[in-house]
C-alpha cells in the first residue's frame, strides 16, 4: 500500500482488518471506513491529517489519543467500541477540530462505556463541547453535531 500514497478514499470495512501499519504513509486519505473489523489499536492513523471521514464502529478499541492531531474530521464514528474517556475530543476541539463554521460535523459515540455521571472526565468533556457551540442529542449513542453557519 505506500505505493498507494495519492489515494484519497479507503473502504475496508467487514475485513477482520487488526493491524492498521500499512495505513500509516496513506497521508493524502480524506476518508477511512474500518467498521466492523478486529482494531484495537489506532496508533497508525496519527499521521493521516487529511482525514475528514472516520469511520472506526464496530472494533474494540479503548484508547482514542492517536486521534488528537486530526484536526480536519468533520465525521467520526466510534460507536461500540471500548470507549471510557473522551478527553480527547476536548483536545480535538483546543486543536481546532470541530471549529470551521464551514462544516458540518458528526461525532457518534458509545455511552454504554462511558461514566456520564456529574463531574467525571466524560460529563466535563460533554459540557465543555456543549458551552463551545457543539450541540448534543442523548440517544443510544451520543451524536455530537455541530451544524455550519450560515
Amino acid at each position: 500500500m505506500n505505493k498507494l500514497t495519492n489515494l484519497t478514499n479507503l473502504n475496508l470495512g467487514y475485513n477482520q482488518v487488526s493491524d492498521l501499519t500499512v495505513l500509516s504513509g496513506l497521508i493524502n486519505l480524506t476518508e477511512l471506513n474500518l467498521v466492523r473489523n478486529q482494531i484495537n489499536d489506532i496508533t497508525a492513523l496519527s499521521n493521516l491529517t487529511n482525514l475528514r471521514e472516520l469511520s472506526l464502529h464496530y472494533n474494540q478499541i479503548s484508547d482514542l489519543n492517536a486521534l488528537k492531531n486530526l484536526i480536519n474530521l468533520t465525521f467520526l464514528n466510534i460507536e461500540n467500541n471500548s470507549i471510557s474517556n473522551l478527553n480527547i475530543l476536548r483536545t480535538m476541539f483546543d486543536n481546532g477540530a470541530f471549529t470551521s463554521k464551514e462544516h458540518d460535523y458528526q461525532i457518534i459515540l458509545d455511552i454504554k462505556t462511558l461514566d456520564i455521571s456529574e463531574g467525571s472526565d466524560a460529563y466535563n468533556t460533554l459540557i465543555y463541547l456543549i458551552e463551545n457551540d457543539v450541540s448534543i442529542d442523548f440517544n443510544p449513542s451520543i451524536i455530537i453535531k455541530r451544524s455550519k453557519c450560515d
